[in-house]
């Protein structure tokens, strides 16, 4: 695709310079391939980012307000809720205050976190495109309904029924996955060696560590589990001591937490494990899901969201109750079954590219500048 016009486009995200959830993932290797395409790609978020942070030809803007996501989890509900959409609320504020030139030079906006943020468009003549990930809660339709353009990841229009959401400009698109990392590789000897044994199922959980995740219960099935289990958990978030604590009561020497790592540190684990596994109680397109998928790693997961769409019974299990007892069952399946990152190779499923999401987005908004605006890529 060769670029008549290049576009200015703004990304605005709450959390992006906070933490590397599937949602900032996506912005990011999105936000990539526009800038390779040719397109002036510029980033708004809480924290100012930096060009190795994010290694994108971009410019990025902050505004400076504390990040309370964290710490709202440690509150009881409905405070924590409210927090969140408060501190959501800052943001907008913010961004409207202190970047309004920055949003009126853009083309086009794409916006990603709570809906409120297509409130935005107030002060800006350039459309504002709202990321939807999953369905949403009912008080913010309003918002959704007054979107310019709504862009559907992985098929979550499918939780929607309101007409006048439906009836506003979309684009339905799956997520892809970084094909140069996320594939079958042959893995040399070295510092992920310590962590395999002969007799052990090797299985990592990568994402981030937030309530929604349910580790713990993760970490309980391998506890659980007849077999020899070890589990490594590779990200970071607000519940990550207390998840180290429940670990070390409950399976010490069986769990170890690597921390944030880099995608092509991630690439290599997917690699190097039996098994990726997940306990989420909610998810839309888990994009985690999607790069073990890409790697051949055997997957174990809830069926939540789309995820029952996304494993074939040859390339992971689906497990129907998402309880220890479930996930405890499926591990145990896994080594009778003789599971193994050797087979990964024969396990790949080849996922689509950001390249083609890219020129999705832009004949979208091209489609929107005509009055014809609608494509499903699901």
């Amino acid at each position: 695709m060769t670029v008549s016009e290049p576009y200015t486009i703004v990304f605005v995200s709450s959390h992006l310079g906070h933490v590397r959830g599937g949602a900032e993932i996506n912005d990011l290797n999105l936000g990539r391939e526009l800038s390779e395409l040719g397109h002036d790609v510029q980033y708004i978020t809480q924290r100012s980012l930096i060009q190795s942070e994010i290694d994108i030809d971009a410019d990025c803007h902050s505004v400076k307000i504390p990040y309370l996501y964290g710490w709202s989890y440690s509150l009881f509900e409905p405070a924590g809720k409210i927090l969140r959409h408060l501190n959501e609320e800052w943001f907008r504020h913010r961004v409207a205050s202190q970047l309004k030139d920055k949003l009126a030079d853009a083309d086009f906006v794409l916006a990603t976190g709570r809906p409120l943020l297509i409130k935005l468009k107030s002060i800006t003549d350039a459309p504002v495109f709202y990321s939807v990930r999953g369905k949403t809660n009912q008080r913010y339709f309003q918002y959704l309904e007054q979107a310019d353009g709504l862009i559907f990841w992985g098929g979550c229009e499918s939780e929607y029924s309101n007409d006048r959401i439906l009836s506003r400009p979309s684009l339905s698109i799956n997520p892809a996955v970084d094909e140069a990392n996320f594939k079958p590789m042959d893995i040399e000897a070295g510092v992920l060696d310590k962590w395999r044994a002969d007799e052990e199922l090797l299985v990592a959980f990568v994402g981030r560590l937030e309530p929604v995740k349910r580790v713990n219960r993760l970490i309980d099935a391998v506890v659980a589990a007849d077999s020899e289990i070890r589990l490594l958990v590779v990200g970071d978030g607000s519940r990550r001591s207390t998840l180290e604590e429940h670990a070390d009561q409950v399976a010490p020497g069986e769990v170890s937490f690597l921390g944030h790592c880099d995608q092509e540190v991630v690439a290599k684990i997917f690699n190097f494990v039996d098994v990726f596994a997940m306990a989420s109680e909610h998810e839309n397109h888990p994009i985690a899901l999607k790069e073990a998928l890409a790697c051949g790693t055997y997957c174990i997961a809830p069926d939540v969201g789309r995820v029952s769409s996304m494993i074939q019974s040859d390339t992971g299990t689906v497990v129907a109750d998402n309880d220890v007892v479930a996930l405890s069952s499926a591990l145990d399946d896994a080594v009778e079954r003789g599971v193994s990152a050797t087979d990964r190779f024969e396990r790949a499923q080849p996922q689509n590219a950001w390249r083609e999401n890219a020129e999705a987005v832009i004949a979208f908004y091209e489609g929107w500048l005509g009055g014809d605006a609608g494509e499903d890529l699901s």
